[in-house]
This record gives C-alpha cells, structure tokens and sequence, in this order.
C-alpha cells in the first residue's frame, strides 16, 4: 500500500528497492530517517557559532570530500584534522614525516591527496587546522613536535600540545560534528589523543553530532556514546550530505 525509507544510511546508493519504490507507491521517510535529516540539517544549514568538524581516521577519500565544502559554504568555521588526514595536512604544509610514514602513504596511495590538501590550505588558511606535535612508535610513545620532525617511526596519535589546543577549540564551540578518530586508538599507547577528544566531546554543551564505524565504537570505548547529542547511522552518506551531494534516495522521496 506505501512504501517507507528508513535507511538512511542507504541514502546514497541509487538501487531498485531503494529509488524504486517510491516511483510505484505513496511514500514517506520514517522516524529515523527523519530524526536524520533534522539533525544533520541541523549541523549543515544552521549550526550553532563557532562550528567545527573533528575529522580523522583513515578513510582519507570521506575527509577530503568533506572538507572543502563546508570550509568553502561556511558551514565549518573550522576543521581540526588529525588521524591519516592530519598527518595528509602535515605532508600538505611542507613537513616531512619521516621515511616510515612516507613509505606507509606510498603504499597505500594516499600521497594522491596531498595537492588537495595543499590547495585547501591556500584556499582556507588557518581555518585548516593541523597538529602541532605528533607521537610515534619508536618502541614505545615518543612525542615530536611538528618543528622537530622527521618523527622516529609510524605516527599513531597526537601529541599533548594539540591534543589540549584541540579540546580547548572544543570547549568554546557551538556545534561540533566528528568523524574518525585521533589516532590508533586500539593500542593502550596511542589512546591518549583520541580519549581526550572524545571525553572534551561528551563534556560540551555544544550541540554534538558523530558519525562512522571507528568513531562510534570509540565513542563506546570511551564512555561518551550517552553524551553525544545524535549518533548518525551512516557513514558515506552520512559524509555525501553534509558535502551537500545530490542524494538518490533523498530525491526519489522528495519527488514522490
């Protein structure tokens, strides 16, 4: 008789039974849905000021989908990277990581993103905001400022010095949406960064919005999950919205 969406963690994908439907029946989204795009449209049309975007990880393709267009609408007033996509930043600004870092982004491919990056610091400035020291694994945490690199091994987390700039940017703000978390937050050793971010998260009163696999279950890991103001069931719809993508399942419902 009707056809309800409520995946809308599915919102991007243009398939048959997701687009489908709505061509053959009256239909509508569903609570989930709609708590949503109420929340989200929230962040990405009218957010409380200062509004930043925490964004990390290690799914560098998400980040840099994301961060040009909300630095460029005014949607973020600023991004704080850390994770792969700071380290990407970092890499983007002149600095050299070190021989084992380097060798990880050959690897992976993910040196392809650093002219983006580049461009975006031009572009935004110090909107664009990168870490000031980092902590590798050299048999152990060692902390390297971003002036003293190269870093002694594989870079893993933040440093104190931006972990503490980072949290202090969080206490003022009032909006904050993140995706990805600081570092390898799985290791004891290079937890820190990620801990802290997460907990400065759950403390403000800002209106605070996470999305991702890595970065919920941090989020548990932690004990912010109850304190976070909505957790998003997306994770690359979840980014194509809020770069303000033309979504399929979003307009096949629109156009019913």
């Amino acid at each position: 008789d009707a056809f309800v969406s409520d995946a809308f963690a599915c919102v991007h994908r243009s398939q048959p039974t997701l687009c489908g439907f709505p061509i053959m029946l009256p239909a509508a989204c569903g609570r989930l849905f709609e708590a949503e795009l109420r929340a989200l449209g929230k962040v990405r049309e009218n957010p409380e000021r200062p509004c930043l975007f925490i964004l990390g990880g290690a799914k560098i393709m998400d980040a840099f989908g994301i961060i040009g267009p909300v630095l460029e609408r005014g949607t973020a007033d600023k991004v704080l990277t850390q994770g792969l996509v700071g380290q990407i930043v970092l890499k983007a600004a002149g600095k050299d990581l070190g021989e084992a870092n380097d060798e990880f982004f050959a690897d992976k491919g993910l040196d392809e993103f650093v002219p983006t990056a580049q461009q975006l610091l031009r572009k935004h400035g110090e909107r664009l905001v990168r870490p000031v020291d980092v902590a590798a694994d050299a048999g152990g945490r060692e902390v390297v400022t971003c002036s003293e690199l190269p870093a002694p091994g594989i870079i893993m987390d933040l440093g104190p010095e931006t972990i503490e700039r980072y949290c202090g940017e969080i206490a003022q703000a009032g909006t904050v949406f993140m995706n990805g978390p600081a570092g390898v937050y799985e290791q004891e050793a290079f937890a820190e960064g990620t801990r802290r971010i997460w907990e400065a998260v759950g403390e403000v009163s800002a209106f605070s919005v996470i999305g991702g696999g890595d970065t919920i279950q941090a989020a548990k890991r932690f004990g912010v999950y109850e304190s976070v103001d909505f957790v998003s069931t997306a994770g690359g719809g979840l980014i194509l919205y809020m770069a303000g993508e033309e979504l399929p399942v979003l307009k096949a419902l629109e156009n019913r």
